[in-house]
């Protein structure tokens, strides 16, 4: 009848020497299902003023008002700007509604982005979770978009669970004018971050962050331009909720996830039962190349590795 987080510690001894190790044990409650849901289903402009403005869905936070803009059902993120808006829970009266650490509740929020155009080096952080919808300093579950690491004209996302710099980067070369589902996980209880990009299930490939974790209460959405680093992005509908089945389900369509774990190794995952795998020396077009590992191609100029992936 419990529910909660407890650290636990189990100690050996012989009598004279003693060994202990620690780990956490989270008992989540009930599943609540989606506790925020956003489609951006508002006329072209301002997300703040289409969306209802002071005391609506979505707050103004910081920087210059009016300037993240909703257009077709998608929210734009522009590198050069810096407006930040966030938005609260709300429970089934429509009151602002937040969850302490304390309750045991994991969180899994997802939605879709398409970049056009590239992220800096080192990026930075466009989408977190905080406490409330106009929470202007505690953010965690943070979102980040770079190319560090990742071949010319291709980038990369990552995560962080309360840093404010990259922690977890995900081993995926990723592309503009392509649409990404990007799923995550914070446990609210302990803080840990779990990052996924276009996954079938929660078994696909992701990348945790354990920075600095702590228990955190959460009652928010927020989307952050940081004036800079970020590129320019599009962003679909957001979901949270308390299951993995709550925000994303794979496509129906045949559907291929990949990623290079940190072995060096190409770790496939796909849905349609008909895909076999097979290897050959090389690839008729068309294919995807992903680089870094151990893959059997190499780069005659910068004697990087790369797989070749036809599907």
């Amino acid at each position: 009848g419990q529910t909660g987080v407890s650290t636990v510690t189990i100690s050996v001894t012989d009598g004279h020497t003693t060994s202990s190790t620690s780990f956490t044990v989270t008992v989540t409650p009930a599943a609540l299902g989606v506790v925020y849901a956003e489609d951006f289903a508002y006329p072209d402009g301002s997300l703040y003023t289409a969306s209802g403005g002071s005391g609506g869905p979505w707050n103004h936070v910081s920087g210059t008002g009016g300037d993240l803009q909703v257009s077709n059902h998608l929210a734009w993120l522009v590198y050069t700007n810096s407006e930040d808006l966030g938005a609260d829970f709300k429970d089934t009266g429509g009151n602002p509604i937040a969850y302490t650490g304390s309750q045991g509740y994991v969180f899994y929020t997802s939605f879709t982005a398409t970049w056009s155009r590239y992220p800096s080096q080192f990026g930075d952080y466009f989408f977190h979770l905080s406490p409330s919808g106009t929470e202007a300093s505690v953010f965690f579950d943070r979102i980040f978009a770079n190319y560090l690491n990742a071949p010319t004209n291709r980038f990369r996302v990552g995560i962080s669970s309360v840093s404010s710099t990259l922690i977890a980067q995900y081993p995926r070369d990723l592309m503009p004018y392509a649409t990404y589902a990007i799923v995550s996980r914070f446990n609210a209880a302990t803080g840990e971050s779990v990052l996924w990009v276009n996954p079938v299930n929660t078994q696909s490939p992701s990348v945790t962050a354990s920075d600095n974790p702590q228990s955190a209460t959460v009652g928010g959405v927020a989307l952050r331009q940081p004036s800079c680093c970020i590129g320019d992005l599009s962003i679909g509908p957001i979901k949270v909720g308390t299951a993995f089945s709550d925000v994303w389900t794979a496509p129906a369509h045949p559907h291929l996830d990949w990623m290079v774990d940190s072995s060096g190794n190409l770790v496939l995952n796909w849905t349609n039962p008909l895909f076999v795998l097979q290897r050959a020396s090389d690839a008729s077009g068309p294919y995807t190349d992903i680089w870094g590992g151990t893959g059997p191609f190499t780069n005659s100029i910068s004697g990087q590795q790369y797989f070749r992936l036809r599907y």
